[in-house]
């Protein structure tokens, strides 16, 4: 059986035989003086797809197979390169998944959200055959025609993929490659489905939209009245652009000082925001220390939308005005663990969670510019 016979879901995470040909010996770095044919396993490697792991040579003859000592080797080959090769399947999977566990953990790489998506067969008519996490994708935006590209997975929601867009679409969509989408699954008609990723901006935003917090607050509400994956990924687009304020503890020379160094710190040392004690002038020493929040056993940074939503004994401290980007990189580097981002923790506080940090990162920025 060749590879398009068989398929990825088949072959995948599967141990499987191929003769040892002039081509599979062309392909390989190291040699095989023994046998006539050799063991592999199936798995994907992000960067070159659906791969062979070399295990070992071996005999093959009529439906018998034997196989000798354990290549000693790295050797790794494309799947792609041998779909024109037949290959074999062993009947007895699971007996050597258990005698070569060892071998299979060293080339898994695999986080839990992409062993899930790879379970999923109803994705399988959208894969490349042999990038199983490259997944076609119909792109809408209002005014435009819409465009099939391939997204690479690299996430799941509850409801929702969130994939990296692998090539720019022929449209100017305002979305290029390497930028971060959240795409769906939808029904059409007698039965069939589709992903899609609707590009249509809910708003455009402009430089001083987000300044007063109000956009942001709204998307909070709209998300605490509907928490759905698509409203969630719009109050991150929104958090995305958005600054906020921080209350700090200052102590200045070991003493706490909020008011007298607050004009010293914005007129010196206006982009810092650090946790370790640091020298800033060779003669006092200041420490910046952000305010948290502890629930049960964890600990979270407090942050407010704006001024106006600062609360009475937070603004008594030294409120610091950052980006979220920024905010995220203090909270990553904090002396303790930390486990989110409290914003607005004196009203109706949403909790923005630590492991949403890094697609926060990767998202594009909406604010558009004339």
């Amino acid at each position: 059986m060749k590879y398009n016979d068989a398929g990825f879901r088949i072959t995948y995470n599967s141990f499987v035989v191929y003769d040892l040909n002039d081509r599979i010996k062309s392909l390989m770095i190291n040699e095989i003086n023994e046998g006539n044919c050799v063991l592999m396993y199936a798995f994907v490697n992000a960067s070159m797809g659906l791969c062979l792991k070399v295990i070992a040579p071996g005999v093959h003859h009529g439906e018998n197979f034997r196989f000798f000592d354990v290549f000693d080797n790295n050797e790794i080959l494309r799947l792609e390169d041998l779909k024109d090769e037949e290959m074999f399947f062993i009947a007895d999977n699971e007996h050597l998944k258990e005698k070569h566990a060892d071998i299979i953990a060293l080339n898994d790489e695999t986080s839990d959200d992409l062993k899930k998506a790879r379970s999923f067969a109803f994705l399988d008519e959208f894969r490349d055959p042999f990038y199983p996490d490259n997944i076609s994708v119909r792109y809408i935006r209002k005014g435009y025609n819409d465009e099939v590209i391939q997204t690479q997975l690299i996430g799941l929601e509850e409801h929702s993929f969130i994939g990296r867009l692998l090539k720019d679409p022929i449209q100017d969509f305002k979305y290029y490659e390497g930028d971060i989408v959240a795409f769906f699954l939808r029904d059409l008609e007698k039965g069939e489905i589709e992903c899609y990723c609707d590009l249509t901006p809910d708003c455009i935003l402009r430089p001083g939209d987000l300044e007063d917090g109000q956009l942001l607050k709204e998307a909070i509400n709209v998300f605490e009245d509907n928490p759905c994956e698509r409203n969630l990924f719009e109050l991150m687009q929104i958090l995305r652009d958005s600054e906020l304020w921080i209350p700090c503890h200052v102590l200045l020379d070991g003493e706490e000082n909020e008011e007298g160094i607050a004009s010293f710190l914005d007129a010196e040392y206006p982009n810092m925001l650090v946790i370790d004690n640091e020298l800033v002038d060779g003669h006092r020493e200041i420490e910046i220390y952000p305010d948290v929040l502890e629930s049960d056993d964890d600990t979270y940074l407090a942050a407010f939308t704006s001024l106006d939503d600062v609360d009475d004994d937070c603004k008594k401290r030294y409120m610091i005005h950052k980006d979220i980007l920024k905010i995220l990189d203090v909270i990553e580097h904090f002396e303790i663990e930390v486990k989110g981002l409290v914003v607005n923790p004196q009203y109706e506080a949403w909790i923005f969670p630590k492991n949403l940090f890094n697609l926060l990162r990767m998202m594009k920025s909406r604010i558009m510019y004339d």
